[in-house]
């Protein structure tokens, strides 16, 4: 059992055909890693280092991502949208997935010599590293290939996106301020 579950029912729901952060359904209030790692389907073994991450470091908090993905893939795979050719901000198999999209961001996001990312639910990062995430956060939501997908389907948001809150088993959002064009962060 991962720190800072608690025995009271989750409201972060999964299904095996859905890769997806129910935020309809999500009060952001008490939301906590686990709920994240757990609709995000991560192995035990990512749960182990999800648990041993710095989770309380407020100088180097980690960026927690609650994906909400399933209209981007289809959309990226759509026919109409194919047609555009519209080339993607970061490579990308000719097939999308969740899970290779996710992999493919995740490492587009990421600052040269930070570490790899923790399955994909979270960036282990610095405070500087976390401001330059947001800046290429920011440059993807008016990228031609993340509004083309949006224009064959409504896409936004593409993530949740929570730091640690201090002293606590709970998580704070951390994208206020740079959601722009698309809008693909809540």
């Amino acid at each position: 059992k991962m720190k800072g579950t608690s025995s009271k029912k989750r409201k972060a729901t999964t299904s095996d055909d859905k890769d997806e952060f129910d935020s309809a359904n999500t009060s952001f209030e008490d939301i906590t890693l686990a709920d994240i790692a757990l609709s995000n389907h991560e192995t035990d073994e990512v749960l182990h280092q999800l648990n041993e991450l710095e989770l309380n470091n407020e100088e180097d908090p980690p960026v927690i991502f609650g994906w909400t993905i399933e209209a981007l893939v289809a959309a990226a795979n759509n026919p109409l949208f194919l047609a555009q050719g519209i080339q993607p901000p970061f490579p990308l198999n000719a097939i999308v997935t969740a899970e290779n999209f996710k992999h493919s961001l995740l490492q587009f996001l990421r600052d040269p010599g930070a570490l790899p990312p923790v399955g994909t639910t979270a960036l282990p990062c610095s405070m500087t590293q976390a401001l330059n995430l947001s800046g290429r956060a920011i440059y993807l939501c008016s990228h031609p290939w993340f509004v083309g997908c949006n224009n064959v389907f409504p896409i936004a948001p593409i993530a949740h996106l929570f730091i640690p809150r201090p002293r606590s088993n709970t998580l704070d959002r951390f994208n206020d301020g740079f959601n722009q064009g698309v809008g693909l962060w809540h």
